[in-house]
Parts: C-alpha cells; structure tokens; sequence
C-alpha cells in the first residue's frame, strides 16, 4: 500500500467494497462505516508493515489512518 491507489485496491478486494465506491478517503470511510453487506458479526482490518504505508506521502498516510480512526469508532458504537 505504498500510493493510493494500492491502498484503495486492498480494500476493495479483500473487503469487497461496492460498485458505487469512488477511490477517494470520503468513500473508503463511508464504505468502511457501512460494512453491512458483508453479513459478518465481526470485522477485523490488519495493516502489515504500517510504517510502509504511504510512507512518501505524509498528508495521504495521515488521511489514512484518520479514515482507520473514524471507522473504528463508528464500529466500537454500532448498536449490538
């Protein structure tokens, strides 16, 4: 996940993201807060080697683990 790009394809392939999703931080964190269509209890997102990711851009490597940030409390206060 070294540029964008990489970033939105690993998670449009492993959390098969909807049709409708636009490769942007907008839409990777809608999309995350919405995971509904995957029909699982749980969800678990793992980021191997984070201190590679977007480590050229430090704007975009921040943008991201924002839209991590945000996920992951949407999810800590979805009712049960």
């Amino acid at each position: 996940m070294g540029d964008l790009d990489g970033v939105f394809t690993q998670f449009w392939e492993h959390l098969r993201l909807p049709s409708y999703f636009g490769w942007n931080w907008d839409a990777l964190s809608d999309c995350l807060r919405d995971l509904n269509r995957l029909q699982a209890e749980r969800y678990l997102v793992v980021v191997s080697r984070s201190e590679d990711v977007l480590s050229e851009t430090p704007e975009d490597r921040e943008a991201f683990f924002r839209v991590l940030a945000r996920a992951t409390e949407s999810w800590a206060n979805a009712p049960a």
